[in-house]
């Protein structure tokens, strides 16, 4: 009984990390994921130095090491509509 509820915790976080990494990569929430919305996804790299800011790869050596983000919490770059294929980028 312990094994199954261990594997099931497992199997459980495992899909929510998962899920995590996967919207942390295109720029999205999850529930901008679920509605589509991809306004924010400004490629891997520039979407990790907005969520870690300008020294993102210090942040993975120690959390207390101050790396100051690029926008001011309230208003984020946005990607450029004419660049992409779709035209009908829909916003919240």
């Amino acid at each position: 009984m312990v094994f199954v509820s261990s594997a099931t915790t497992v199997a459980f976080v495992t899909y929510l990390i998962g899920a995590q990494i996967f919207c942390f990569y295109r720029g999205q929430t999850r529930v901008e994921y679920l509605l589509d919305i991809y306004a924010y996804n400004l490629g891997f790299l520039e979407n990790v130095r907005q969520a870690l800011g300008r020294r993102w790869y210090l942040v993975f050596i120690s959390p207390f090491i101050p790396s100051p983000l690029e926008s001011d919490g309230l208003s984020y770059r946005v990607c450029n509509v004419e660049n992409k294929e779709s035209k009908d980028v829909k916003y919240l």
